[in-house]
């Protein structure tokens, strides 16, 4: 047992001894309060087995749950109330050294009892089943239970069947509402790249109250050419995308035995630039207002008016 030296380290050997005191006594608060949830959990068992015998129903917790529970709340109880004393081989009090064997003791006990519970709570079986039938050696059950399953087949068939007709009602009735077309023209229009999109929404509403059909064939039309107009722009982009990655508005195309001419400007200026692919997928580009189809593309190849923007591939021999 080491002495002590001088009064600063018996005065300093007091306060931890003070400290630790004080923190014995919370550790013991802390148990009785852990004691109190184990007596709630032994009232619900007893609950328990009563319903049981009664014929209640109840739920019961698994086994490895109630020890999880347990164990998480002796975790949460004890484990933050550890105390550490920096002073090596210090001595105590004698009531410190009680209240210390009597918490070890309790604790113990108390672990004890926890397992206990979790061993009495694994003999508890789980109630039986309130239906509980027996098909197999039984032919009336049999018959019962192939009647329930082809009649809640049947149910299950009934009710996607008047479903689907449902939604087949629903469509139809959409289908002769103005605004579905109307709205169907404007999604078009904007994949089609007008400058207002809304115009097309107005003209078609009021086009379908007086003329229906010819509403309709309008949209529909309208979103063919868009469909069109947008595999156009995603080829255009494609080629020019290394040069310059903007969006572009498709103003004409050609494309004949596998040459292509192509019209567009970018979306923020309004400079017409043409395209022309040669059939070995060599692209040059121009702002000379004298191509306008593929055929002037053609006529004026050999002016110093194109900027080569990709090369044609070099062929690879076998």
């Amino acid at each position: 047992m080491a002495e002590i030296i001088n009064a600063k380290e018996a005065a300093t050997l007091r306060t931890v001894v003070g400290s630790l005191a004080k923190k014995v006594d919370a550790l013991s608060e802390k148990i009785d309060g852990v004691v109190t949830a184990q007596g709630k959990v032994d009232t619900s068992l007893q609950e328990m087995a009563t319903a049981r015998k009664t014929g209640t129903p109840v739920q019961y917790m698994k086994a490895d749950v109630v020890q999880q529970t347990i164990e998480d709340k002796l975790n949460s109880q004890l484990v933050e109330s550890k105390v550490t004393v920096d002073v090596k081989n210090a001595t105590i009090g004698k009531e410190s050294k009680e209240k210390i064997d009597g918490l070890m003791k309790s604790t113990g006990s108390l672990i004890t009892a926890a397992e206990n519970l979790v061993e009495s709570n694994r003999a508890i079986k789980p109630r039986k089943p309130i239906l509980n039938l027996t098909v197999e050696g039984n032919k009336k059950l049999f018959w019962i239970a192939l009647g329930l399953s082809s009649f809640y087949a049947l149910l299950a068939l009934l009710v996607i069947i008047l479903t689907n007709n449902k939604v087949a009602t629903m469509q139809e009735d959409l289908q002769n509402l103005p605004s579905y077309w109307a709205d169907r023209a404007y999604q078009a229009a904007v994949l089609r790249d007008f400058r207002n999109p809304g115009l097309e929404y107005q003209d078609t509403y009021t086009l379908f109250t007086d003329e229906p059909e010819k509403a309709k064939e309008h949209v529909e039309g309208l979103e063919l050419n868009a469909k069109g107009y947008q595999e156009w722009k995603r080829y255009i982009l494609s080629l020019i995308q290394e040069k310059d990655s903007r969006d572009i508005r498709v103003i004409d195309t050609e494309k004949k035995n596998g040459e292509v001419w192509c019209l567009y400007r970018f979306y923020d200026e309004e400079t017409e630039r043409s395209i022309h692919v040669w059939p070995n997928k060599k692209v040059e580009e121009t702002t000379d207002k004298n191509v306008t189809d593929l055929a002037s593309a053609q006529r004026y190849s050999k002016r110093n008016i194109w900027t080569v923007i990709r090369e044609a591939p070099e062929t690879i021999a076998e």
